[in-house]
């Protein structure tokens, strides 16, 4: 029980302070070197944690990380952390004690690994295919937290006669009632 609390511990700072180094490339020109730190720190722990709460709207009200939207480096390290966060400390434990043998997993992070894949890569997918202009980066967002890189509002404004519309409208509506994400 030590040992793998030891692990949790050192995976968890390990993964978020990684983050926070990363969003602070991008975060500190913009606001500058305490607030750029504050803001990093604060969106690592929270994709990690799989929050979704961000604090853009200094920027803009509601305008959570759209301005984000073509930024990979911003994206592709929310994801990441998201992702990590959201295995668990059960399956980082597998990892650790059977390095990258999937058979001897047990059966719980086997589920976490085929249910992560099936959602990310087969929604990805069904996106594609019914959906001109959604990208990986969405999709992954949509699932786990709701932190907003595109505006929902936007997207429904030019895509009116989708098939996906109502699915994304459930989404819409999630991010207004819930979090400071909202469009």
């Amino acid at each position: 029980v030590v040992k793998l609390l030891k692990r949790i511990f050192f995976i968890t700072f390990f993964t978020e302070f990684l983050g926070a180094t990363i969003l602070a490339i991008k975060y500190i020109p913009e606001f500058g070197v305490g607030p750029g730190i504050e803001l990093s720190i604060f969106h690592s722990v929270s994709a990690f944690c799989n929050a979704g709460f961000d604090l853009m709207g200094i920027k803009s009200p509601f305008s959570s990380l759209t301005d984000y939207s073509n930024d990979p480096l911003i994206c592709i390290t929310l994801i990441v952390l998201i992702i990590i966060g959201g295995l668990g400390f059960l399956v980082w434990d597998d990892i650790a004690n059977h390095k990258f043998n999937f058979k001897n997993y047990s059966l719980h992070s086997k589920l976490v690994f085929a249910t992560n894949f099936i959602l990310f890569v087969g929604g990805a997918l069904l996106f594609m295919i019914f959906e001109d202009k959604i990208s990986f980066y969405v999709k992954k967002k949509r699932q786990v937290a709701p932190f907003l890189i595109v505006s929902l509002s936007e997207y429904h404004r030019q895509n009116q006669t989708r098939p996906l519309l109502p699915l994304m409208s459930l989404f819409e509506r999630y991010d207004r009632s819930f979090s400071s994400s909202l469009v």
